[in-house]
């Protein structure tokens, strides 16, 4: 749940006229839409951060860290390649195709959410073992069958601790 506060700017305010026969409590009614901020729970701070690095962070760069906590072969598993084929990646040598920076992208974010809460350890067992939100497969295999948004909500109750 989002807590929702405003914040309101001395010049937004200074900006209607005088003559104007509107209140404070109208002028901030009508500002609140423009200046109304969300601060957000801890929760939601954890995922927009994984988010915001899953889609700024470059290809070799995404992928070394990656292959750094869950090893390679795990990593080859969860995009559907080889291991060859991820060491290129990382060298910059090829880029891969759309699809598989599309998971290379999400397995990332998944990453960066569990390790907001516990260690990269814990993070790579987290996603070798079996799940039984996602009917006991593993986050890994389920991630290279396309199921991300049930690995992400598989995610999410591991991090809110269920």
């Amino acid at each position: 749940m989002a807590y929702l506060s405003y914040e309101i700017d001395r010049s937004s305010l200074k900006s209607f006229r005088k003559t104007d026969n509107m209140t404070v409590r109208q002028k901030l009614k009508y500002l609140g839409e423009t200046l109304m901020t969300i601060d957000y729970s801890p929760a939601t701070r954890r995922a927009d951060l994984a988010h915001r690095l899953a889609v700024s962070s470059d290809v070799p760069t995404l992928t070394r860290i990656l292959q750094d906590h869950l090893g390679q072969n795990l990593l080859a598993v969860i995009v559907g390649s080889n291991p060859r084929t991820v060491a290129r990646w990382i060298a910059a040598d090829t880029r891969p195709p759309a699809a598989k920076e599309r998971i290379l992208r999400d397995a990332s974010q998944v990453f960066d959410l569990l390790t907001t809460v516990d260690t990269p350890m814990v993070a790579r067992a987290w996603f070798m073992g079996m799940n039984p939100q996602l009917d006991d497969m593993s986050p890994a295999e389920a991630l290279a069958a396309g199921d991300v948004r049930d690995v992400m909500a598989a995610a999410r109750a591991y991090v809110a601790g269920g």
